[in-house]
Protein backbone atom coordinates (compact mmCIF):
# COMPACT_ATOMS: atom_id res chain seq x y z
CA UNK A 1 0.00 0.00 0.00
CA UNK A 2 1.66 3.17 -1.38
CA UNK A 3 2.22 6.29 1.66
CA UNK A 4 -0.26 8.84 1.83
CA UNK A 5 1.20 12.32 -0.01
CA UNK A 6 2.76 14.39 2.34
CA UNK A 7 1.03 17.83 1.66
CA UNK A 8 3.27 19.87 3.91
CA UNK A 9 5.68 21.60 1.76
CA UNK A 10 3.14 22.69 -0.63
CA UNK A 11 1.11 23.96 1.58
CA UNK A 12 3.73 25.88 3.13
CA UNK A 13 4.73 27.53 -0.72
CA UNK A 14 0.88 28.20 -0.92
CA UNK A 15 1.24 30.01 2.19
CA UNK A 16 3.73 31.84 1.45
CA UNK A 17 2.25 32.83 -1.49
CA UNK A 18 -1.28 33.76 0.20
CA UNK A 19 0.76 36.45 2.32
CA UNK A 20 1.70 38.43 -1.04
CA UNK A 21 -1.42 37.76 -2.43
CA UNK A 22 -3.56 39.08 0.97
CA UNK A 23 -1.07 41.90 0.65
CA UNK A 24 -2.30 42.76 -2.70
CA UNK A 25 -5.91 43.35 -1.59
CA UNK A 26 -4.92 44.85 1.65
CA UNK A 27 -3.18 47.85 -0.58
CA UNK A 28 -5.98 47.89 -3.07
CA UNK A 29 -8.73 48.38 -0.63
CA UNK A 30 -6.17 50.91 1.24
CA UNK A 31 -5.93 52.85 -2.02
CA UNK A 32 -9.72 52.36 -2.82
CA UNK A 33 -10.77 53.93 0.42
CA UNK A 34 -7.81 57.30 0.17
CA UNK A 35 -8.47 57.23 -3.28
CA UNK A 36 -11.99 56.37 -4.31
CA UNK A 37 -10.76 54.27 -7.08
CA UNK A 38 -8.21 52.16 -8.78
CA UNK A 39 -5.78 52.51 -11.12
CA UNK A 40 -6.25 50.29 -14.31
CA UNK A 41 -2.94 48.69 -13.40
CA UNK A 42 -3.61 48.49 -9.77
CA UNK A 43 -7.05 46.50 -10.65
CA UNK A 44 -5.32 44.46 -12.87
CA UNK A 45 -2.67 43.14 -10.46
CA UNK A 46 -5.65 42.94 -7.45
CA UNK A 47 -7.62 40.71 -9.86
CA UNK A 48 -4.60 38.46 -10.68
CA UNK A 49 -3.85 38.09 -6.89
CA UNK A 50 -7.58 37.01 -5.92
CA UNK A 51 -7.68 34.26 -9.11
CA UNK A 52 -4.28 33.06 -7.90
CA UNK A 53 -5.34 32.80 -4.78
CA UNK A 54 -8.48 31.30 -5.13
CA UNK A 55 -7.35 28.51 -7.49
CA UNK A 56 -4.66 27.68 -4.92
CA UNK A 57 -6.96 27.38 -2.28
CA UNK A 58 -9.81 25.38 -4.16
CA UNK A 59 -6.88 22.91 -5.35
CA UNK A 60 -5.86 22.06 -1.48
CA UNK A 61 -9.13 21.44 -0.44
CA UNK A 62 -9.44 25.09 1.30
CA UNK A 63 -13.23 25.01 0.64
CA UNK A 64 -14.33 28.03 2.77
CA UNK A 65 -10.99 30.16 1.83
CA UNK A 66 -11.70 29.45 -1.90
CA UNK A 67 -15.49 30.86 -1.31
CA UNK A 68 -14.33 34.21 0.53
CA UNK A 69 -11.94 34.97 -2.49
CA UNK A 70 -14.69 34.32 -5.22
CA UNK A 71 -16.83 36.55 -3.28
CA UNK A 72 -14.41 39.10 -3.00
CA UNK A 73 -13.22 39.12 -6.42
CA UNK A 74 -16.97 39.09 -8.10
CA UNK A 75 -17.16 42.03 -5.72
CA UNK A 76 -14.50 43.78 -7.28
CA UNK A 77 -13.88 42.65 -10.69
CA UNK A 78 -14.64 45.27 -13.37
CA UNK A 79 -15.48 48.17 -10.61
CA UNK A 80 -12.42 50.25 -9.77
CA UNK A 81 -14.92 52.84 -8.25
CA UNK A 82 -18.44 53.86 -6.56
CA UNK A 83 -17.81 51.39 -3.02
CA UNK A 84 -19.05 52.95 0.09
CA UNK A 85 -17.34 52.83 3.26
CA UNK A 86 -19.24 50.07 4.59
CA UNK A 87 -19.16 47.81 1.71
CA UNK A 88 -15.27 48.59 2.48
CA UNK A 89 -14.88 47.81 5.72
CA UNK A 90 -16.84 44.46 5.45
CA UNK A 91 -14.14 43.97 2.39
CA UNK A 92 -11.33 45.47 5.16
CA UNK A 93 -12.44 42.62 7.60
CA UNK A 94 -12.84 39.42 4.79
CA UNK A 95 -9.60 40.08 4.29
CA UNK A 96 -8.16 40.42 7.83
CA UNK A 97 -10.12 36.85 8.37
CA UNK A 98 -8.49 36.02 4.96
CA UNK A 99 -4.89 36.56 6.70
CA UNK A 100 -6.11 34.24 9.68
CA UNK A 101 -7.55 31.43 7.83
CA UNK A 102 -3.90 31.08 5.58
CA UNK A 103 -1.98 30.91 8.96
CA UNK A 104 -3.86 28.41 10.13
CA UNK A 105 -4.84 26.65 7.20
CA UNK A 106 -4.12 22.78 7.44
CA UNK A 107 -2.86 23.17 11.57
CA UNK A 108 -5.34 21.80 14.66
CA UNK A 109 -6.79 25.50 14.66
CA UNK A 110 -8.02 25.52 11.32
CA UNK A 111 -11.48 24.91 11.94
CA UNK A 112 -12.07 28.00 14.78
CA UNK A 113 -10.16 30.20 11.39
CA UNK A 114 -12.60 28.93 9.16
CA UNK A 115 -15.52 28.99 10.56
CA UNK A 116 -16.54 32.62 9.64
CA UNK A 117 -15.79 32.78 6.74
CA UNK A 118 -18.83 31.80 5.03
CA UNK A 119 -20.55 34.26 6.64
CA UNK A 120 -18.24 37.12 5.80
CA UNK A 121 -18.48 35.76 2.05
CA UNK A 122 -22.50 36.47 2.43
CA UNK A 123 -21.44 40.18 3.74
CA UNK A 124 -19.10 40.86 0.52
CA UNK A 125 -22.02 39.62 -1.38
CA UNK A 126 -24.96 41.60 0.53
CA UNK A 127 -22.33 44.77 -0.32
CA UNK A 128 -22.38 44.07 -3.83
CA UNK A 129 -25.92 43.65 -4.44
CA UNK A 130 -26.38 47.06 -2.91
CA UNK A 131 -23.52 48.94 -5.41
CA UNK A 132 -24.66 51.53 -7.49
CA UNK A 133 -24.72 48.56 -10.23
CA UNK A 134 -26.57 46.34 -8.85
CA UNK A 135 -30.39 46.12 -6.67
CA UNK A 136 -30.71 48.26 -3.91
CA UNK A 137 -33.32 45.20 -2.03
CA UNK A 138 -31.27 44.32 1.01
CA UNK A 139 -29.25 46.04 3.63
CA UNK A 140 -25.65 44.82 4.33
CA UNK A 141 -25.15 42.40 6.73
CA UNK A 142 -23.32 43.67 9.74
CA UNK A 143 -19.27 43.08 10.48
CA UNK A 144 -19.48 39.95 11.63
CA UNK A 145 -15.27 39.42 12.58
CA UNK A 146 -14.53 42.84 13.96
CA UNK A 147 -16.33 42.39 17.14
CA UNK A 148 -14.75 38.75 17.38
CA UNK A 149 -11.22 39.81 16.68
CA UNK A 150 -10.64 42.66 19.84
CA UNK A 151 -7.12 44.36 19.46
CA UNK A 152 -5.32 42.61 22.23
CA UNK A 153 -5.22 38.98 20.04
CA UNK A 154 -3.86 41.04 17.17
CA UNK A 155 -0.05 39.98 18.15
CA UNK A 156 -1.02 36.65 18.09
CA UNK A 157 -2.75 36.49 14.96
CA UNK A 158 -0.32 38.62 13.13
CA UNK A 159 2.34 36.28 12.27
CA UNK A 160 2.65 32.59 14.04
CA UNK A 161 6.06 31.16 13.76
CA UNK A 162 5.92 28.05 11.30
CA UNK A 163 9.06 25.42 10.85
CA UNK A 164 8.80 25.27 7.57
CA UNK A 165 11.05 27.41 4.95
CA UNK A 166 11.38 27.85 1.37
CA UNK A 167 14.93 27.95 0.52
CA UNK A 168 15.86 29.36 -3.18
CA UNK A 169 17.27 26.89 -5.41
CA UNK A 170 20.26 29.20 -5.83
CA UNK A 171 21.37 28.74 -2.40
CA UNK A 172 20.60 25.61 -2.04
CA UNK A 173 23.39 25.44 -4.95
CA UNK A 174 25.96 27.39 -3.58
CA UNK A 175 25.97 25.14 -0.88
CA UNK A 176 26.22 22.02 -2.71
CA UNK A 177 29.19 22.93 -4.31
CA UNK A 178 30.79 23.76 -1.08
CA UNK A 179 30.22 19.97 0.06
CA UNK A 180 31.76 19.30 -3.20
CA UNK A 181 35.01 21.43 -2.40
CA UNK A 182 35.32 19.76 1.34
CA UNK A 183 34.91 16.52 -0.19
CA UNK A 184 37.70 17.30 -2.75
CA UNK A 185 39.72 18.37 0.26
CA UNK A 186 39.47 14.78 2.01
CA UNK A 187 40.41 13.60 -0.49
CA UNK A 188 43.56 15.64 -0.61
CA UNK A 189 44.34 14.60 3.09
CA UNK A 190 43.61 11.14 2.38
CA UNK A 191 46.49 10.83 -0.09
CA UNK A 192 48.62 13.16 2.02
CA UNK A 193 48.22 10.00 4.84
CA UNK A 194 49.01 7.32 2.25
CA UNK A 195 52.25 9.09 1.27
CA UNK A 196 53.06 10.04 5.03
CA UNK A 197 55.73 7.64 5.54
CA UNK A 198 57.16 8.42 2.18
CA UNK A 199 57.13 11.82 2.09
CA UNK A 200 59.97 14.15 3.49
CA UNK A 201 58.49 15.98 7.01
CA UNK A 202 59.26 19.62 6.00
CA UNK A 203 56.84 18.94 2.77
CA UNK A 204 54.06 16.67 4.64
CA UNK A 205 53.74 19.72 7.01
CA UNK A 206 53.28 22.09 4.00
CA UNK A 207 50.83 20.20 2.61
CA UNK A 208 49.10 19.70 5.82
CA UNK A 209 49.26 23.11 6.06
CA UNK A 210 48.00 24.16 2.70
CA UNK A 211 45.11 21.20 3.74
CA UNK A 212 44.05 22.65 7.08
CA UNK A 213 43.85 26.36 5.43
CA UNK A 214 41.95 25.45 2.48
CA UNK A 215 39.40 23.44 5.27
CA UNK A 216 39.13 26.37 6.86
CA UNK A 217 38.28 28.53 3.91
CA UNK A 218 35.52 25.86 3.67
CA UNK A 219 34.19 26.03 6.32
CA UNK A 220 33.63 29.77 6.91
CA UNK A 221 32.22 29.54 3.29
CA UNK A 222 29.38 26.91 4.50
CA UNK A 223 29.20 29.04 7.71
CA UNK A 224 27.77 31.88 5.72
CA UNK A 225 25.52 29.67 2.98
CA UNK A 226 24.33 27.99 5.94
CA UNK A 227 23.21 31.40 7.88
CA UNK A 228 21.73 33.17 4.32
CA UNK A 229 19.45 29.68 4.27
CA UNK A 230 17.67 31.16 7.56
CA UNK A 231 16.91 34.38 5.82
CA UNK A 232 13.89 35.52 4.82
CA UNK A 233 12.44 39.06 3.47
CA UNK A 234 11.10 41.12 5.93
CA UNK A 235 7.91 41.80 3.75
CA UNK A 236 6.56 38.82 5.39
CA UNK A 237 5.62 40.81 8.79
CA UNK A 238 5.75 44.29 6.87
CA UNK A 239 2.63 43.33 4.98
CA UNK A 240 0.60 42.86 7.87
CA UNK A 241 0.60 46.41 8.99
CA UNK A 242 -0.78 48.80 6.85
CA UNK A 243 -4.53 46.98 7.28
CA UNK A 244 -3.77 46.93 11.01
CA UNK A 245 -2.74 50.32 11.44
CA UNK A 246 -6.03 51.61 9.30
CA UNK A 247 -7.99 49.54 11.78
CA UNK A 248 -6.57 51.04 14.66
CA UNK A 249 -6.67 55.06 13.67
CA UNK A 250 -10.43 54.34 12.37
CA UNK A 251 -10.94 52.84 16.52
CA UNK A 252 -9.24 56.24 17.62
CA UNK A 253 -10.78 58.52 14.97
CA UNK A 254 -7.61 58.94 13.18
CA UNK A 255 -6.95 58.67 9.27
CA UNK A 256 -3.26 56.95 8.43
CA UNK A 257 -1.33 55.74 5.80
CA UNK A 258 1.60 52.91 6.72
CA UNK A 259 4.89 53.59 3.97
CA UNK A 260 6.97 50.67 4.07
CA UNK A 261 10.35 50.94 3.08
CA UNK A 262 13.09 48.48 2.21
CA UNK A 263 11.21 45.40 2.80
CA UNK A 264 13.05 43.30 0.72
CA UNK A 265 15.56 43.33 3.63
CA UNK A 266 16.35 39.90 4.59
CA UNK A 267 16.68 38.78 8.14
CA UNK A 268 16.62 35.15 10.20
CA UNK A 269 13.65 33.60 9.65
CA UNK A 270 13.74 33.13 14.12
CA UNK A 271 13.98 36.98 14.33
CA UNK A 272 11.61 37.77 11.62
CA UNK A 273 9.02 35.64 12.66
CA UNK A 274 9.78 36.52 16.46
CA UNK A 275 9.40 40.76 14.95
CA UNK A 276 5.65 40.58 14.58
CA UNK A 277 5.01 41.70 18.73
CA UNK A 278 7.21 44.36 19.44
CA UNK A 279 6.32 46.01 15.85
CA UNK A 280 2.77 45.85 16.76
CA UNK A 281 3.37 47.75 19.98
CA UNK A 282 5.29 50.30 17.93
CA UNK A 283 2.19 50.87 15.11
CA UNK A 284 0.10 51.02 18.06
CA UNK A 285 2.08 53.72 20.31
CA UNK A 286 2.30 55.80 16.65
CA UNK A 287 -0.89 55.36 16.10
CA UNK A 288 -2.23 56.05 19.54
CA UNK A 289 0.20 58.76 20.64
CA UNK A 290 2.25 60.18 17.46
CA UNK A 291 -0.56 60.50 15.32
CA UNK A 292 -3.35 63.08 15.68
CA UNK A 293 -6.88 63.32 15.30
CA UNK A 294 -7.63 65.39 11.36
CA UNK A 295 -8.72 68.35 13.15
CA UNK A 296 -5.30 69.09 15.18
CA UNK A 297 -3.60 67.73 12.97
CA UNK A 298 -5.22 70.82 10.39
CA UNK A 299 -4.66 73.26 13.09
CA UNK A 300 -1.37 72.98 13.09
CA UNK A 301 -1.24 72.88 9.60
CA UNK A 302 -0.16 69.31 8.61
CA UNK A 303 -2.35 67.03 6.21
CA UNK A 304 -5.38 65.53 8.01
CA UNK A 305 -3.85 61.94 7.17
CA UNK A 306 -1.27 60.86 9.57
CA UNK A 307 1.97 58.80 7.93
CA UNK A 308 3.46 56.22 9.72
CA UNK A 309 6.72 54.83 7.74
CA UNK A 310 8.45 51.09 8.27
CA UNK A 311 11.96 51.30 7.31
CA UNK A 312 14.38 48.56 7.33
CA UNK A 313 18.09 48.45 5.84
CA UNK A 314 21.01 46.66 6.04
CA UNK A 315 24.18 47.67 7.48
CA UNK A 316 26.65 45.15 7.44
CA UNK A 317 25.77 42.12 9.48
CA UNK A 318 23.57 44.44 11.35
CA UNK A 319 20.00 45.14 9.97
CA UNK A 320 18.02 48.70 11.52
CA UNK A 321 14.11 48.87 11.30
CA UNK A 322 12.71 52.40 12.22
CA UNK A 323 8.77 52.87 13.02
CA UNK A 324 8.47 57.52 12.43
CA UNK A 325 5.43 58.80 12.49
CA UNK A 326 4.69 62.85 11.40
CA UNK A 327 3.12 63.20 14.53
CA UNK A 328 4.34 66.37 17.12
CA UNK A 329 7.02 64.28 18.51
CA UNK A 330 7.14 63.09 22.47
CA UNK A 331 6.08 65.69 24.64
CA UNK A 332 8.63 65.68 27.39
CA UNK A 333 6.94 67.87 29.53
CA UNK A 334 4.47 65.62 30.09
CA UNK A 335 6.72 62.41 30.20
CA UNK A 336 8.57 64.12 33.01
CA UNK A 337 5.28 65.30 35.32
CA UNK A 338 3.90 61.62 34.79
CA UNK A 339 7.51 60.74 35.53
CA UNK A 340 7.68 62.10 38.73
CA UNK A 341 3.99 61.47 39.61
CA UNK A 342 4.97 57.74 39.84
CA UNK A 343 7.41 58.60 41.47
CA UNK A 344 10.12 57.74 38.74
CA UNK A 345 11.99 61.17 39.19
CA UNK A 346 11.95 63.28 42.40
CA UNK A 347 10.77 66.90 42.82
CA UNK A 348 13.84 68.28 42.51
CA UNK A 349 16.07 66.03 39.80
CA UNK A 350 17.20 67.43 36.72
CA UNK A 351 17.66 65.63 33.77
CA UNK A 352 18.38 65.25 30.58
CA UNK A 353 16.08 65.41 27.24
CA UNK A 354 17.80 62.08 26.26
CA UNK A 355 16.85 60.40 30.09
CA UNK A 356 13.36 61.90 29.91
CA UNK A 357 13.13 59.70 26.71
CA UNK A 358 14.47 56.37 28.01
CA UNK A 359 11.30 56.83 30.97
CA UNK A 360 8.86 55.45 28.21
CA UNK A 361 10.71 52.10 28.14
CA UNK A 362 10.30 51.64 32.25
CA UNK A 363 7.64 48.44 32.54
CA UNK A 364 4.29 50.05 33.72
CA UNK A 365 4.87 53.83 32.49
CA UNK A 366 2.05 55.41 30.07
CA UNK A 367 1.39 58.91 30.12
CA UNK A 368 -2.05 58.03 29.19
CA UNK A 369 -4.13 58.06 32.35
CA UNK A 370 -7.17 55.95 31.31
CA UNK A 371 -7.11 52.92 29.15
CA UNK A 372 -7.87 52.64 25.40
CA UNK A 373 -8.29 49.67 23.09
CA UNK A 374 -5.68 50.95 21.46
CA UNK A 375 -2.72 51.63 24.46
CA UNK A 376 -2.44 52.80 27.78
CA UNK A 377 -2.44 49.83 29.82
CA UNK A 378 0.96 50.72 31.00
CA UNK A 379 2.71 48.07 28.93
CA UNK A 380 4.11 48.50 25.03
CA UNK A 381 7.50 49.72 25.45
CA UNK A 382 8.74 48.07 27.86
CA UNK A 383 7.82 45.17 26.36
CA UNK A 384 9.47 46.15 22.81
CA UNK A 385 12.50 46.85 24.23
CA UNK A 386 12.65 43.36 26.48
CA UNK A 387 11.87 41.70 23.39
CA UNK A 388 14.58 43.17 21.49
CA UNK A 389 17.22 42.54 24.15
CA UNK A 390 15.96 38.42 23.58
CA UNK A 391 17.03 38.94 19.77
CA UNK A 392 20.20 40.69 20.84
CA UNK A 393 19.56 43.94 19.37
CA UNK A 394 18.39 47.39 20.97
CA UNK A 395 15.56 50.24 20.93
CA UNK A 396 16.57 53.73 20.66
CA UNK A 397 13.86 56.81 20.42
CA UNK A 398 14.62 59.81 18.59
CA UNK A 399 12.92 63.25 17.14
CA UNK A 400 12.21 62.46 13.82
CA UNK A 401 13.73 65.26 11.38
CA UNK A 402 10.81 67.75 10.37
CA UNK A 403 8.93 66.54 13.53
CA UNK A 404 7.31 63.28 15.01
CA UNK A 405 9.03 60.26 16.38
CA UNK A 406 11.01 57.61 15.41
CA UNK A 407 12.09 54.68 16.97
CA UNK A 408 15.04 52.63 15.59
CA UNK A 409 15.52 48.39 16.12
CA UNK A 410 18.83 47.48 15.57
CA UNK A 411 19.14 43.59 15.20
CA UNK A 412 22.13 41.40 14.39
CA UNK A 413 21.34 39.70 10.56
CA UNK A 414 21.46 36.12 12.22
CA UNK A 415 21.28 34.67 16.11
CA UNK A 416 23.45 31.67 15.46
CA UNK A 417 26.32 32.62 15.37
CA UNK A 418 27.71 36.39 16.64
CA UNK A 419 31.30 37.78 16.20
CA UNK A 420 32.21 38.57 19.98
CA UNK A 421 34.59 40.04 22.25
CA UNK A 422 35.78 37.90 25.01
CA UNK A 423 37.28 39.26 28.00
CA UNK A 424 37.37 39.09 32.07
CA UNK A 425 35.71 40.68 34.29
CA UNK A 426 35.24 40.57 38.03
CA UNK A 427 36.93 37.05 38.11
CA UNK A 428 34.62 36.01 35.63
CA UNK A 429 34.57 35.36 31.59
CA UNK A 430 31.93 37.13 29.46
CA UNK A 431 31.41 37.84 25.90
CA UNK A 432 29.98 40.58 24.43
CA UNK A 433 28.92 41.09 20.51
CA UNK A 434 31.96 42.79 18.72
CA UNK A 435 29.25 44.95 16.59
CA UNK A 436 29.12 46.64 20.63
CA UNK A 437 32.42 47.68 21.07
CA UNK A 438 33.62 50.83 19.78
CA UNK A 439 37.47 50.23 21.16
CA UNK A 440 39.04 49.00 24.21
CA UNK A 441 40.69 51.17 26.59
CA UNK A 442 43.89 50.32 28.22
CA UNK A 443 45.54 51.69 31.48
CA UNK A 444 42.14 53.28 32.29
CA UNK A 445 42.49 55.89 35.21
CA UNK A 446 39.40 56.76 36.87
CA UNK A 447 37.65 60.20 38.22
CA UNK A 448 35.12 60.73 39.85
CA UNK A 449 31.94 62.87 40.26
CA UNK A 450 30.35 62.68 43.41
CA UNK A 451 30.18 58.84 43.98
CA UNK A 452 30.57 57.95 40.44
CA UNK A 453 33.44 56.92 38.52
CA UNK A 454 34.18 58.16 35.04
CA UNK A 455 37.25 57.99 32.84
CA UNK A 456 38.48 60.38 30.20
CA UNK A 457 38.08 59.08 26.70
CA UNK A 458 39.41 62.48 24.97
CA UNK A 459 37.47 65.27 25.44
CA UNK A 460 34.31 63.09 26.97
CA UNK A 461 33.68 61.92 30.51
CA UNK A 462 32.42 58.11 30.14
CA UNK A 463 30.82 56.53 33.51
CA UNK A 464 33.10 53.30 34.31
CA UNK A 465 31.19 50.38 35.36
CA UNK A 466 31.77 47.00 36.80
CA UNK A 467 29.93 44.44 35.83
CA UNK A 468 30.37 42.45 39.22
CA UNK A 469 28.47 45.62 40.63
CA UNK A 470 25.48 46.16 37.80
CA UNK A 471 24.60 42.03 37.42
CA UNK A 472 24.69 41.78 41.49
CA UNK A 473 27.63 39.00 41.42
CA UNK A 474 29.41 38.12 44.50
CA UNK A 475 32.36 39.84 43.84
CA UNK A 476 31.78 43.49 43.07
CA UNK A 477 34.97 44.47 41.27
CA UNK A 478 36.29 48.26 42.06
CA UNK A 479 34.20 49.78 39.37
CA UNK A 480 33.40 52.90 41.76
CA UNK A 481 33.14 51.06 45.14
CA UNK A 482 36.57 51.90 46.03
CA UNK A 483 39.14 54.86 44.80
CA UNK A 484 42.17 52.90 42.90
CA UNK A 485 44.35 54.12 40.59
CA UNK A 486 43.85 52.62 37.23
CA UNK A 487 42.74 49.45 35.87
CA UNK A 488 43.96 47.13 33.38
CA UNK A 489 41.37 47.71 30.36
CA UNK A 490 37.90 48.73 29.88
CA UNK A 491 35.34 48.24 27.11
CA UNK A 492 33.71 51.11 25.28
CA UNK A 493 30.23 50.50 24.81
CA UNK A 494 27.96 52.86 22.97
CA UNK A 495 23.98 53.50 22.24
CA UNK A 496 22.94 56.76 20.60
CA UNK A 497 24.05 59.52 23.34
CA UNK A 498 24.40 56.80 26.02
CA UNK A 499 28.03 55.37 26.85
CA UNK A 500 29.89 53.52 29.74
CA UNK A 501 32.79 51.37 29.97
CA UNK A 502 33.32 48.25 31.82
CA UNK A 503 36.09 47.59 33.87
CA UNK A 504 38.33 44.31 32.41
CA UNK A 505 40.89 43.07 33.94
CA UNK A 506 41.91 40.64 30.89
CA UNK A 507 40.76 40.98 27.20
CA UNK A 508 41.41 37.40 25.54
CA UNK A 509 39.79 37.60 21.51
CA UNK A 510 37.47 38.34 19.16
CA UNK A 511 35.83 35.15 18.27
CA UNK A 512 32.32 33.77 16.25
CA UNK A 513 30.43 32.04 19.26
CA UNK A 514 27.45 29.99 18.59
CA UNK A 515 24.91 31.56 20.95
CA UNK A 516 22.09 29.52 23.30
CA UNK A 517 18.92 31.25 24.79
CA UNK A 518 19.16 30.84 28.85
CA UNK A 519 16.61 28.61 30.48
CA UNK A 520 13.53 30.13 30.58
CA UNK A 521 13.75 28.72 34.43
CA UNK A 522 16.35 30.88 35.40
CA UNK A 523 14.37 33.59 34.46
CA UNK A 524 15.28 37.16 32.73
CA UNK A 525 18.15 38.61 33.28
CA UNK A 526 18.76 42.09 32.29
CA UNK A 527 22.02 42.92 30.48
CA UNK A 528 22.57 38.87 29.96
CA UNK A 529 21.03 38.61 26.16
CA UNK A 530 22.36 34.17 26.31
CA UNK A 531 25.40 31.94 26.54
CA UNK A 532 27.79 30.43 24.90
CA UNK A 533 30.25 27.59 24.88
CA UNK A 534 34.42 28.98 23.97
CA UNK A 535 37.64 26.65 23.80
CA UNK A 536 37.78 24.38 26.82
CA UNK A 537 33.93 23.68 27.18
CA UNK A 538 33.63 27.08 29.80
CA UNK A 539 30.29 28.27 29.34
CA UNK A 540 30.24 32.28 29.33
CA UNK A 541 27.67 34.77 29.76
CA UNK A 542 26.63 36.85 26.41
CA UNK A 543 26.21 40.42 27.31
CA UNK A 544 23.59 42.63 25.74
CA UNK A 545 24.75 45.92 25.59
CA UNK A 546 20.83 48.29 26.15
CA UNK A 547 20.44 46.65 29.24
CA UNK A 548 23.94 47.29 30.79
CA UNK A 549 23.62 51.00 29.88
CA UNK A 550 19.66 51.14 31.84
CA UNK A 551 21.69 49.46 34.47
CA UNK A 552 24.56 51.94 34.73
CA UNK A 553 22.02 54.80 34.28
CA UNK A 554 19.78 53.62 36.97
CA UNK A 555 23.03 53.00 39.31
CA UNK A 556 24.40 56.24 38.71
CA UNK A 557 21.21 57.73 39.44
CA UNK A 558 20.75 56.17 42.24
CA UNK A 559 24.27 56.88 43.50
CA UNK A 560 24.06 61.08 42.52
CA UNK A 561 20.68 62.19 42.70
CA UNK A 562 20.97 65.51 40.14
CA UNK A 563 23.98 64.42 38.43
CA UNK A 564 24.04 63.98 34.98
CA UNK A 565 25.91 60.72 34.11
Amino acid sequence: MSEPFDLSGLTEEYRDEARQQIGVLDAALLHLERAGELSEEIDTGLQRALHTLKGNSGMLGFGPVRDLVHALESALKGRATGYDQKQLDVMFTAAAALRRAVERAATDSEDDAFAPLAELAAAVRAGEDQSPTGPATASAPEQPARESTPPNRRANEIDPADEVLRIPFGKLDSLLNEVHELFGTVDVLEAIEEAADEVDPEMLKRRLRDSVERLGTIAETLRSSAMELRLVPLRRVFSRFPSLARDLAREAGKRVNVVLEGEEVELDKSTVDALAEPLLHLVRNAVDHGISKPGEREARGQSPEGRITLRARQSGDRVRIEVEDDGSGLDRARILARARNLGLVSPAEAISDEEIDQLIFTPGFSTRVEASTVSGRGIGMDVVRASAARLRGSLDVEDAEGGGTRFTLELPLTLAIVPALVFEAADETFAIPSSDVEEVLRRVRPEYVGAAAVTRVRDELVPLASLGTLLGLSNGGSGGNGKVESHPFAVLLRRGDRATALIAERVLEERGVVVKPIPQYIGELRGVSGATLIPGGQVVLLLETGGLLDLNLELHRRKNRGINS
